[in-house]
C-alpha cells in the first residue's frame, strides 16, 4: 500500500529547510538508512534549488509543489512549478573533469535516485524522481 503526502512552499530560499524537513522525513518512513535519507534529501534540495533559479529566475512569491509517494518498493518525489518550461535538450551536467564551482547538481540527481523524469506541463515542468528499496536478505 503506498502513502501519499503533499506540500507546497513558496520558491524563496528560506522555505527550502520545510522542503528538506518533508523529504527527510518521508523517506525514513520508506525505511532507508541515514546515508541514503541525508543522499535523497540533498538531491531533492539541489532540484528545488535548481527550480528556484532557472525556472522561476530566485522570484521569491512563487509555487513548488512536492509529492512524495512512499511504499514498501520505492519512494516518489515530484516537484510541480509553473515557471519557465525546463529544456530537455539543456537539462545535463557540467563536465566531472572541470575543477569549479557549480553545475553538479543534475549529476548529483542522477547519481541518487534510481529514475528521473521530467515531464513539461503547460505551464511549468514537473520534475519525478524515484528512489528504489534494494531488496533485503533474510
Amino acid at each position: 500500500m503506498s502513502e501519499v503526502s503533499q506540500l507546497k512552499i513558496q520558491s524563496d530560499p528560506k522555505h527550502l529547510a520545510a522542503g528538506r524537513k518533508f523529504i527527510e522525513e518521508h523517506a525514513r518512513q520508506a525505511g532507508f538508512d541515514d546515508l541514503t535519507v541525508s543522499q535523497i534529501v540533498l538531491a531533492v534540495d539541489e532540484a528545488v534549488t535548481n527550480i528556484m533559479r532557472y525556472s522561476y529566475d530566485m522570484r521569491p512569491d512563487c509555487d513548488i509543489e512536492f509529492t512524495v509517494t512512499h511504499s514498501k518498493e520505492h519512494l516518489v518525489v515530484a516537484l510541480r512549478d509553473y515557471g519557465k518550461p525546463c529544456d530537455l535538450a539543456k537539462i545535463k551536467p557540467r563536465p566531472l573533469h572541470e575543477i569549479r564551482p557549480g553545475g553538479l547538481g543534475t549529476h548529483f540527481i542522477r547519481t541518487v535516485m534510481d529514475e528521473v523524469r521530467y515531464n513539461n506541463k503547460e505551464p511549468g515542468t514537473e520534475l519525478v524522481m524515484v528512489k528504489k528499496r534494494t531488496a533485503t536478505k533474510p
